[in-house]
């Protein structure tokens, strides 16, 4: 069976100010560019 992770409106506005955050500390925009890599690090704590 396939989980899927679902956002709520809140956590996607978070997620979005966290990226900002670090793509200003970072001046990159790498890790942001592919949101998958952090849904795949979420699903690896939560399952």
């Amino acid at each position: 069976m396939v989980r899927r992770l679902i956002w709520s409106v809140f956590a996607q506005q978070q997620k979005k100010e966290i990226f900002d955050y670090w793509n200003e500390r970072n001046k990159s925009k790498v890790y942001s560019r592919n949101p998958d890599k952090f849904s795949n690090l979420l699903k690896s704590i939560l399952y």
